[in-house]
């Protein structure tokens, strides 16, 4: 196949009136041809990039949601721990101070003078019959103000 340099020519028909008005088609020439070719190409080549370039930042927007998704999934899986945690640890002080309160009463009630058992001038005196006793070591009395002793008696 040989190709020439010489333009594409279509033969004109016989005029008839209407091809008057018309005109006479003109040839087109291989540098028009090679032109709208490469034209065509480029904006197919340009409308191939836009749509890759769509997709891709499609892409990246999905990953991104997927990464802050599995941000947020972390993120509520620690909170939940937390809140377990310092729900256990109310729980811990609670029993603490429940048992805090239940070992002052206990001593409380070690401090508290029996029915027999009187303080007088600051220290605490039993009485059994007509006996009375002075509680404590000789020299370190068990000292008492109102119905409680200083320290554990019972």
């Amino acid at each position: 196949m040989q190709f020439d340099d010489q333009p594409l020519y279509v033969e004109p028909r016989a005029r008839s009136s209407s091809s008057r008005r018309r005109g006479v088609a003109k040839p087109m020439s291989l540098e028009l041809r090679v032109f709208l070719g490469v034209f065509g190409a480029l904006v197919a080549f340009a409308a191939l990039v836009l749509v890759l370039l769509f997709a891709a930042s499609q892409a990246r927007l999905a990953h991104q949601r997927a990464v802050m998704q599995s941000i947020t999934d972390y993120a509520q899986q620690q909170l939940q721990a937390g809140q377990r945690h310092a729900a256990v640890e109310a729980r811990r002080r609670e029993e603490g101070r429940t048992q805090a309160v239940e070992a002052q009463n206990l001593l409380l009630e070690h401090r508290r003078l029996a029915a027999n058992e009187r303080c007088m001038g600051g220290m605490v005196i039993r009485q059994v019959g007509s006996t009375f006793t002075q509680l404590g070591a000789p020299g370190d009395p068990v000292r008492c103000q109102g119905a409680l002793a200083d320290r554990p008696i019972h």
